[in-house]
């Protein structure tokens, strides 16, 4: 029983910190609550993303900063489980493994799959530092990074 209810706790955590995550991170926001007019106590809720990311039981959320210094980067890596990625400040380039490079700029969010090898992780800027907050969703106890040569 316990493992279920940290898992619900885990999952409480990442509902909470989406409410400081701006709200132009999805094309198709949807509209959860719209306090009426005047009303300034009632939350406004917006739907910024939804992921199925496959059975919690026994799962555990590892949420970390990154902070790129001008010009770092990551060696190439995979993550045990699904990641989800927030940029705070400057613009970080990611390439998956099959996909091309993207630049995600402060306040845009991004996605990988339990598994994908993370080819390129870099800040975009030789003269500004870069960081993101990531929400890191793996079976309790099981490394949350990896070498992207090591087997699955």
């Amino acid at each position: 029983m316990k493992s279920r209810r940290d898992s619900l706790k885990a999952i409480t955590c990442i509902i909470g910190a989406s409410a400081l995550i701006p709200n132009r991170l999805l094309a198709h926001e949807e509209i959860i609550t719209k306090p009426a007019a005047g009303d300034h106590a009632t939350p406004a809720i917006k739907k910024l993303m939804q992921q199925t990311i496959g059975n919690l039981e026994a799962a555990e959320v590892t949420i970390v900063t990154v902070n790129y210094p001008p010009g770092g980067s990551s060696s190439p890596h995979r993550h045990s489980g699904p990641v989800f990625g927030y940029i705070l400040e400057g613009a970080v380039i990611s390439q998956l493994k099959g996909t091309p490079e993207k630049t995600y700029t402060k306040g845009e969010m991004f996605y990988e799959p339990a598994g994908a090898v993370h080819l390129v992780s870099r800040n975009a800027s030789d003269s500004k530092p870069a960081s993101l907050l990531a929400f890191l969703v793996a079976k309790q106890g099981a490394p949350v990074k990896l070498p992207a040569e090591e087997e699955k």
